[in-house]
């Protein structure tokens, strides 16, 4: 199985759904570089099929990436992605479960990272994913959320839907989530 080709599809079809996709990610990679100064270990939230964890990887080789997702078939694509490599750790974890990090060691990681999903929780739920996160970051370490969460003010909120819509339009040649 040609695993990098499914993770590449998978990345083709998100910049469907996340403008400036890679810009993110870079952005990303700078903050935790940042972070950890060219070595530490990061919580890759919600990794999907590793997509973020590569990026971070490439930039920071001495990183250590804990990735967690609740999709089986997306870890099963980061898996064998990744072939095995030592510095990548894959978690089936649920964030809606209140125990998700329970096995996960209080104040261990210098950065966490996610970028598509923390949107569909619930606000309840997110606090709490928040609290846990908070708790599994090192004093000084950090939190970098590339999602586009619901805004509540409403020239912001219209702003986005425009520039969204654009950019929509404009990568319709691109797999939807039921492709």
């Amino acid at each position: 199985m040609d695993w990098k080709f499914w993770q590449r599809r998978w990345d083709r079809q998100q910049e469907r759904y996340l403008p400036f996709r890679e810009q993110s990610f870079e952005a990303m990679v700078q903050c935790v570089a940042e972070g950890v100064r060219g070595r530490g270990r990061a919580l890759d939230l919600a990794c999907g099929c590793g997509s973020v964890t590569e990026r971070l990887l490439k930039g920071i080789p001495e990183l250590q990436v804990v990735g967690v997702d609740i999709d089986p078939v997306l870890l099963k694509i980061a898996r064998g992605a990744f072939g095995g490599d030592e510095r990548v750790r894959w978690m089936e974890r649920d964030l809606r479960d209140p125990d998700w990090a329970a096995d996960l060691e209080p104040e261990s990681f210098d950065a966490v990272v996610t970028v598509t999903a923390l949107h569909w929780l619930e606000e309840s739920v997110l606090l709490r994913v928040y609290r846990d996160v908070a708790a599994l970051l090192r004093p000084g370490g950090i939190f970098v959320n590339a999602d586009h969460m619901p805004l509540e003010n409403r020239v912001f909120s219209d702003a986005g839907r425009r520039l969204y819509d654009g950019w929509f339009e404009s990568s319709a040649d691109r797999d939807d989530w039921e492709g």
